[in-house]
């Protein structure tokens, strides 16, 4: 007993010494399971619960929660109301699902209203929709709490459950919850390319610009291409421009610009466009290397310095790579690279 009691005194002042919450979660376990060993379980419920109130996400919490039911089962410790909204998040939040659902059928007579959404997210963790669905009905706000639903199910990999919800919410008055709803419901039927998909991408592409508008872009377009569409995909392509010149497929959009305009004008203005937007692309040192071939070095070299006197900055950059991939020069190169007056000449050494 003496060396539990030296052992307890000796932890609580590390306790108190650790800065960093990591440290201080494991000597808590430490210190709990010496309470246990001298059969001070309430002490160790309440080690137990002062880890909890901290953090409920850790493996130690998990260790924590799960050590507060065994004890207070076995040895008839009272635990709060509060106190068991703690222990359910410890299990939610360790995924230990099934115990925080088993805890939840023994405890929701005594929980507040502020359980409410904990509750629900367990029993559709657990695959208890109509329970879920009987609490959600009876919510103030059912789209903020149909929203939460479709979220939980939609990162837990059960995308076709999350879809029930997510339709509820597609005319919610809360743009927020519309925006996120239109976006995951497109996602969805683009990915299956169900009936209806492009209706769902050109609904958020309209009402919204963001990185998911960009990409929902060159999605319609790679799909008006495969549909042999190549008139629509053109447009599609061009409007993706327009709105995003530097977006994560602007690349791919001029790329297939090039490939299908007629307008000779536009291919040019495209082809320098992506040689300054896009030099690490893929596509762009496909397009340099066969145009490379139409001219002679000497052209190109005429081309870029008369770029460079004209501040061209995207003729610049496209005759600067021309000439790096026809001699494959790197004295050279860098050479060019000082010819240029304005500040980003650092995106030419990339």
């Amino acid at each position: 007993a003496k060396k539990h009691n030296l052992a307890i005194q000796v932890i609580k002042k590390l306790i108190n010494s650790y800065d960093d919450p990591y440290s201080s979660r494991v000597a808590k376990i430490r210190l709990a399971s010496l309470y246990e060993s001298r059969k001070s379980y309430s002490d160790a419920v309440k080690t137990y619960l002062s880890l909890l109130e901290a953090n409920t996400t850790s493996w130690q919490a998990g260790i924590a929660a799960k050590r507060i039911i065994s004890l207070s089962m076995k040895y008839n410790i009272t635990i709060s109301a509060s106190n068991y909204i703690t222990i359910l998040k410890a299990l939610y939040g360790t995924k230990h699902y099934k115990k925080a659902y088993n805890l939840l059928q023994r405890t929701k007579s005594i929980l507040p209203d502020s359980a409410r959404e904990l509750m629900i997210k367990i029993y559709l963790k657990r695959r208890k929709y109509a329970a879920a669905d009987r609490m959600i009905s009876q919510e103030k706000n059912k789209d903020k709490i149909q929203l939460m639903a479709a979220v939980t199910l939609w990162k837990s990999y059960r995308k076709h459950h999350a879809m029930r919800y997510f339709r509820k919410v597609l005319n919610s008055r809360n743009n927020e919850i519309k925006q996120i709803a239109l976006r995951n419901t497109a996602v969805y039927y683009e990915d299956r390319r169900l009936a209806g998909y492009e209706k769902y991408l050109m609904q958020y592409i309209t009402s919204y610009t963001d990185k998911y508008a960009e990409k929902f872009y060159w999605q319609l377009g790679r799909n008006m291409l495969k549909n042999r569409n190549f008139k629509k995909a053109l447009k599609i392509f061009k409007d993706s421009i327009a709105k995003y010149p530097e977006g994560s497929n602007s690349d791919r959009c001029r790329f297939w610009i090039i490939k299908l305009s007629n307008d000779s004008s536009l291919r040019k203005k495209t082809l320098y466009d992506i040689a300054y937007y896009n030099p690490n692309s893929s596509y762009t040192w496909v397009l340099l290397k066969k145009h490379m071939l139409s001219l002679s070095l000497e052209k190109i070299q005429k081309n870029y310095k008369t770029a460079v006197k004209n501040d061209k900055h995207q003729a610049a950059h496209y005759y600067h790579m021309l000439a790096y991939v026809k001699e494959k020069n790197f004295i050279n190169r860098d050479n060019r690279i000082g010819d240029f007056k304005y500040p980003d000449g650092d995106k030419i050494k990339d």
